[in-house]
């Protein structure tokens, strides 16, 4: 099939199901999720506790459960992101609410939108992780501050390298 056709083909596919963004392709397995500015630090599920509303913060890299995460592809192209410490539980957007500085969140897998993430290259192997609730808005390390516990949160996507992050087998 040639290219135009395969791409007409793959824009009907995307009006049936409804959304225009064709999310990078990322095997389904386990992964470290380092953030640009810092490949020390990683996503890290707070005090390692699996529970709904638990905070999910960035944290120096350990290699512990707590720091590994299931990514699961779904037909329409977004991911499930699930925490190695309970795959019955996925990184999600607090409330489904897009709004700068919204809590990034460990919750219970429900389906919706606010626990889906598309996968955009930034370059040089790193990926934005944006909201399937509105991909303008993407994973990002609060103030772009490299420290132990601090808050990861949805932002607009401003380029910078705390909306960058290396997903690591």
């Amino acid at each position: 099939m040639k290219k135009s056709a395969l791409l007409v083909c793959l824009i009907g596919l995307m009006a049936i199901l409804g959304t225009n963004k064709v999310s990078a392709q990322l095997a389904k397995g386990y992964y470290y999720v380092h953030v640009a500015l810092d490949t020390h630090y990683c996503l890290d599920l707070q005090k390692a506790i699996v529970q709904d509303g638990r905070n999910i913060q960035l944290y120096r890299s350990n290699g512990t459960k707590a720091q590994k995460w299931y990514f699961q592809p779904n037909s329409d192209g977004t991911y499930f992101i699930r925490s190695a410490m309970n795959t019955d539980y996925v990184i999600d957007v607090q409330k489904g609410i897009v709004e700068d500085g919204r809590n990034i969140q460990l919750y219970h897998y429900n389906g919706t939108k606010a626990q889906r993430w598309y996968l955009e290259p930034a370059g040089n192997g790193y990926f934005y992780i944006q909201s399937a609730l509105n991909p303008d808005y993407v994973i990002d390390l609060r103030k772009g501050s490299v420290t132990n516990g601090n808050n990861i949160q949805l932002y607009h996507n401003n380029g910078s390298k705390a909306q960058k992050w290396k997903i690591n087998k």
